[in-house]
């Protein structure tokens, strides 16, 4: 099943680990066919990204207040980057102290 994922995806089998795990660590329940749909690629970058946008998303939802008391305006307007290389992909917030609650949460999350 690995060989195949990894041959529809582009991917090696660390990067469809890390996707995996990704995945199971914040619970995440990707739309796989809109995704292709909507890029028209089965590219694991694509899949990848689209996780962090969850992860972005679902940490603003868990976290608006304190975030809003960081940044003192819409907690949807924090800025954040997500870098995608396969499994050297990341997510991380531009304020310190936003990226610091967010590690922070993370962890609550793995444990």
């Amino acid at each position: 099943m690995t060989q195949l994922l990894c041959s529809l995806t582009g991917a090696g089998f660390l990067d469809i680990q890390f996707f995996d795990n990704l995945i199971n660590e914040f619970s995440l329940d990707l739309d796989y066919e809109n995704i292709i749909q909507e890029f028209w690629q089965t590219n694991i970058n694509i899949f990848i990204y689209e996780a962090y946008e969850q992860v972005k998303n679902l940490f603003i939802e868990q976290n608006s207040e304190e975030i809003q008391k960081i940044i003192e305006k819409d907690p949807s307007e924090v800025d954040y980057q997500i870098f995608t290389n396969y499994c050297d992909s990341n997510l991380w917030f531009n304020n310190e102290e936003i990226e610091t609650l967010f590690q922070y949460w993370r962890e609550k999350i793995r444990n």
